[in-house]
């Protein structure tokens, strides 16, 4: 009878694992797909258009918010809309890597590689505590500066792969991404204004 009891534990714990770890793998694209059919019902249907063509030109390399976030802007997009719109695409990402970092480590090979560099960077972080405390911080800018490769892909791995804790490692793309991207769409309003 206890060895029933303790398997009927075993198998709600591994249930309950797996209903954590798909949710972790879906919601990311629901909350996605929910914020995009909110724009599609509150939004002027030009307006979603542009929003819908620039968030896809940001999937797809080599458009950078760089380049997507200005031409958006000069098309008469709100400021507030264009920079949000790609910090969201950046903040979902960051949340589905966060989430799901872990089963990269599955991969064979590959999950070798970065379970080593995870272990690694965590080492480096204990050993010099000073970098620790800018870690959160250099992860932050690294999504701040608008350059190929600097996004919540990149960041989300770095900051995986250097110890640091999941969420804060989500809490520094999203801080980064809102204030890049929010930059990036006022300089080009100003300059506009300017103009």
């Amino acid at each position: 009878m206890d060895l029933l009891l303790k398997l009927k534990r075993v198998q709600d714990h591994i249930l309950r694992g797996s209903m954590s770890a798909l949710i972790k793998f879906v919601l990311p694209f629901h909350i996605a797909a929910g914020v995009i059919f909110i724009m599609y019902l509150t939004l002027d249907e030009g307006i979603f258009a542009k929003v819908i063509v620039m968030m896809t030109a940001y999937v797809i390399p080599p458009a950078g918010k760089e380049s997507v976030i200005p031409i958006a802007v000069v098309a008469d997009v709100h400021p507030a809309l264009a920079a949000s719109s790609i910090a969201f695409i950046d903040i979902v990402t960051a949340l589905f890597l966060v989430w799901n970092f872990d089963h990269l480590k599955r991969v064979p090979v590959l999950g070798e590689t970065i379970a080593n560099m995870e272990r690694r960077g965590g080492i480096l972080l204990e050993e010099h505590s000073r970098m620790r405390r800018f870690a959160f911080t250099g992860i932050v800018i690294l999504v701040i500066i608008p350059f190929q490769g600097t996004g919540a892909v990149m960041a989300s791995i770095i900051g995986r792969i250097i110890g640091m804790n999941p969420y804060k490692v989500f809490i520094a793309i999203t801080i980064g991404a809102l204030v890049g991207c929010f930059a990036i769409a006022y300089f080009i309003d100003v300059i506009m204004l300017l103009v």
